[in-house]
């Protein structure tokens, strides 16, 4: 069964707006990304990686983008955090590959990550 995907946190939507400049049609792909991570599993879809040091709840989905004319090898990344105890994701940044990996496998920093983080965990708690 499928995971429910968060799409309201404010840092993916800044991020979003960012990329809607030079990629019109940005949400229509991850509009599919997250279709794909409903359906399946957020281990599965994308392709699916857990980021290193965060205990598998930040997810890196490689997202292909129509734009640019590439598929998910050198498209879009989303970077989410899976809530275990509610089974949801949260998306709370999306960039170019070519932006942050220089060399395969590479994602932002621990500190860009972090920070991010820090919003989303922010946003989500002033929920209630």
């Amino acid at each position: 069964m499928g995971c429910p995907v968060s799409v309201s946190v404010k840092s993916m939507e800044r991020s979003l707006s960012r990329l809607r400049k030079s990629f019109p049609r940005v949400d229509g792909d991850i509009a599919g990304l997250y279709e794909d991570i409903s359906k399946t599993s957020h281990q599965t879809a994308g392709p699916a990686k857990a980021v290193p040091g965060y205990s598998m709840t930040v997810w890196k989905y490689r997202c292909e983008s129509t734009d640019m004319g590439r598929g998910k090898s050198g498209g879009l990344r989303v970077l989410a955090f899976y809530y275990k105890g509610g089974d949801v994701l949260f998306p709370f940044l999306v960039y170019i590959k070519k932006d942050f990996e220089k060399e395969p496998g590479e994602q932002p920093s621990k500190k860009i990550i972090g920070k991010h983080l820090e919003e989303l965990f922010s946003e989500v708690l002033s929920r209630g």
